[in-house]
């Protein structure tokens, strides 16, 4: 079997990871009892330009969401 060529190294984002852009947000908005997840995807979004449909953006961030959680635990 011929060898396989090594991959093309992935493209770095243009923006921060998603868990950066959440804490970023909650920093930023400064609710005393906690943000909500709207309010978090809506400065998220606004706030940063990413190149992604909102399905794609909504499982990602979930996904970020959900392990900076499970650190903090």
């Amino acid at each position: 079997m011929p060898a396989k060529a090594a991959a093309a190294p992935k493209a770095k984002a243009a923006h921060a990871s998603y868990q950066d852009m959440i804490t970023d947000a909650i920093v930023n908005l400064k609710d005393r009892n906690g943000s909500s997840r709207q309010s978090l995807k809506k400065y998220v979004k606004a706030n940063n330009s990413l190149n992604v449909s909102d399905n794609m953006f909504d499982s990602l961030f979930n996904k970020a969401l959900k392990a900076a959680r499970q650190e903090e635990a």
